[in-house]
């Protein structure tokens, strides 16, 4: 009986002893090293809310000819994605052959071929990401 309550006592001890000195609240050589460190993190980055816009170009799909329209976003801006539509609706005549990014204007261009004989308009929108104020 004694044995055991020998044994119990220690352990407490022992347990409490542990608990101490490992405790976050204990300063140690971590803490030192913590605030002597600098962060070089990147700057964090600005909120999006106003930096995404859409800018659209217009361009006349003259009848019985090619046309096309582009859409740049603007000093600084990177392209997030683009898409091209008609003025009016569609016509089933009138084919979309090309949309594509334009990297080197940071813009959206679309190309139509034109076969009817009807003048129509042709809408070249981007999607950019404008850099932070």
């Amino acid at each position: 009986m004694f044995r055991m309550g020998l044994v119990l006592i220690c352990g407490v001890v022992l347990g409490v002893g542990l608990v101490v000195a490992g405790g976050d609240d204990a300063p140690g050589v971590d803490a030192a090293v913590d605030a002597a460190q600098v962060c070089n993190c990147p700057a964090a980055e600005a909120p999006l809310s106003g930096r995404i816009v859409t800018q659209s170009a217009t361009g006349q799909l003259e009848a019985m000819r090619s046309g096309r329209a582009a859409a740049v976003c603007g000093l600084g801006g990177t392209v997030l994605g683009g898409g091209c539509d008609i003025d009016g609706g569609g016509d089933p005549a009138l084919a979309l052959s090309r949309s594509y990014l334009e990297p080197s204007a940071a813009g959206w261009s679309c190309e139509w071929n034109n076969p009817t004989g009807n003048t129509r308009v042709g809408r070249a929108t981007v999607i950019c990401l404008m850099p932070a104020k």
